[in-house]
């Protein structure tokens, strides 16, 4: 027997704010039972871009906007048995927009984080969500990583 899924694409975005902090979320998830710190994702909407999706979710879990974009690429989360991509986006000098547009069973707490700490959670383990920390090697392996590293430190 084959399993299939058919989901839809999501996407992850790892958006710095003009004070170079990472803007991540805190919430509780189903899977382990416990909150995880993670980036900003979502789901993308029927129709929808995967970058008009990150634009969406970056508004509504943070209130934050950017007007520069960095398509990281993509890949498939789980190809054993999942059709579905997950799509990485960078959004750089990220500014207050409007509050927080959350779903009626969302709760998160917002936090902006140095990279350097960033750095050390993924290190140790705090941050363990795997598309989350695949997010953050695209990045790392992008044209621009270090100079904007530069900038982070």
């Amino acid at each position: 027997m084959i399993t299939r899924l058919r989901c839809p694409d999501w996407m992850n975005t790892l958006a710095f704010t003009t004070a170079g902090e990472l803007l991540t979320v805190e919430q509780h998830r189903h899977g382990p039972g416990r909150p995880t710190l993670e980036i900003i994702g979502g789901v993308c909407e029927p129709g929808e871009a995967p970058v008009e999706t990150a634009r969406r979710e970056l508004r509504e879990e943070t209130g934050y906007g950017s007007s520069t974009w960095v398509d990281l690429g993509s890949c498939y989360p789980n190809p054993a048995f999942q059709d579905n991509r997950c799509h990485f986006f960078l959004a750089l000098d990220c500014k207050p927009i409007s509050r927080l547009d959350l779903d009626p069973t969302e709760e998160l707490r917002v936090w902006a984080v140095p990279w350097s700490e960033w750095e050390d959670m993924m290190r140790t383990g705090v941050v363990d969500h795997a598309l989350v920390l695949v997010a953050c090697l695209r990045l790392m392996q992008w044209d621009g990583w270090p100079q904007l590293q530069k900038q982070l430190t």
